[in-house]
Protein backbone atom coordinates (compact mmCIF):
# COMPACT_ATOMS: atom_id res chain seq x y z
CA UNK A 1 0.00 0.00 0.00
CA UNK A 2 2.87 2.55 1.23
CA UNK A 3 4.99 1.31 -2.03
CA UNK A 4 1.94 2.13 -4.63
CA UNK A 5 1.45 5.98 -2.78
CA UNK A 6 4.67 6.67 -2.90
CA UNK A 7 4.77 6.04 -7.22
CA UNK A 8 1.78 7.81 -7.37
CA UNK A 9 3.24 11.02 -5.64
CA UNK A 10 6.26 10.49 -7.30
CA UNK A 11 3.77 10.56 -10.86
CA UNK A 12 2.33 13.41 -9.72
CA UNK A 13 5.58 15.33 -9.46
CA UNK A 14 6.78 13.94 -12.94
CA UNK A 15 4.04 15.22 -14.03
CA UNK A 16 3.82 18.21 -12.55
CA UNK A 17 7.69 19.24 -13.93
CA UNK A 18 6.62 18.04 -17.28
CA UNK A 19 3.74 20.34 -17.54
CA UNK A 20 6.12 23.10 -15.98
CA UNK A 21 8.99 22.47 -18.67
CA UNK A 22 6.05 22.26 -21.69
CA UNK A 23 4.92 25.72 -20.38
CA UNK A 24 8.71 27.51 -20.91
CA UNK A 25 8.62 26.11 -24.48
CA UNK A 26 5.66 26.76 -25.57
CA UNK A 27 6.26 30.48 -24.48
CA UNK A 28 10.31 30.75 -25.55
CA UNK A 29 9.01 30.76 -29.27
CA UNK A 30 6.48 33.16 -28.91
CA UNK A 31 9.06 35.65 -27.15
CA UNK A 32 10.04 36.78 -30.88
CA UNK A 33 6.65 38.02 -31.95
CA UNK A 34 5.42 39.69 -28.74
CA UNK A 35 8.70 41.60 -28.47
CA UNK A 36 8.60 42.94 -32.35
CA UNK A 37 5.40 45.00 -30.65
CA UNK A 38 7.94 46.51 -28.54
CA UNK A 39 11.35 46.59 -29.70
CA UNK A 40 12.82 47.64 -32.82
CA UNK A 41 13.64 44.92 -35.28
CA UNK A 42 17.66 45.37 -34.95
CA UNK A 43 17.42 44.87 -30.91
CA UNK A 44 14.72 41.89 -30.41
CA UNK A 45 18.10 39.45 -30.63
CA UNK A 46 19.60 40.94 -27.55
CA UNK A 47 16.41 42.03 -25.70
CA UNK A 48 15.21 38.13 -25.95
CA UNK A 49 18.18 37.38 -24.91
CA UNK A 50 18.49 39.55 -22.38
CA UNK A 51 14.81 37.85 -21.11
CA UNK A 52 16.84 34.29 -21.24
CA UNK A 53 19.04 35.64 -18.88
CA UNK A 54 17.33 37.08 -16.21
CA UNK A 55 14.89 33.63 -16.16
CA UNK A 56 17.89 32.21 -15.49
CA UNK A 57 19.28 33.90 -13.18
CA UNK A 58 16.27 33.74 -11.09
CA UNK A 59 15.82 29.87 -11.44
CA UNK A 60 19.09 29.86 -10.10
CA UNK A 61 18.77 32.17 -7.20
CA UNK A 62 15.07 30.52 -6.49
CA UNK A 63 16.34 26.64 -6.44
CA UNK A 64 17.42 26.84 -3.24
CA UNK A 65 14.80 28.73 -1.22
CA UNK A 66 12.34 26.25 -3.39
CA UNK A 67 14.68 23.81 -1.96
CA UNK A 68 14.12 24.77 1.93
CA UNK A 69 10.44 25.09 1.54
CA UNK A 70 9.56 21.73 -0.26
CA UNK A 71 11.38 20.23 2.74
CA UNK A 72 9.59 22.46 4.76
CA UNK A 73 6.23 21.87 3.52
CA UNK A 74 6.65 19.03 0.81
CA UNK A 75 7.45 18.88 -2.62
CA UNK A 76 4.20 18.03 -4.33
CA UNK A 77 2.49 21.36 -2.51
CA UNK A 78 5.27 24.01 -3.08
CA UNK A 79 4.75 22.59 -6.70
CA UNK A 80 1.33 23.13 -7.23
CA UNK A 81 1.51 26.52 -5.45
CA UNK A 82 4.41 27.42 -7.77
CA UNK A 83 1.97 26.32 -10.57
CA UNK A 84 -1.19 28.11 -9.73
CA UNK A 85 0.78 31.60 -8.82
Amino acid sequence: MQNTNKKRTLWIIVGITVLNAIGMTIVLPLFLFLLEKYVPATEVAVVMSALVSVFAVCTFFAAPVFGVLSDRYGRKSILLISLLV
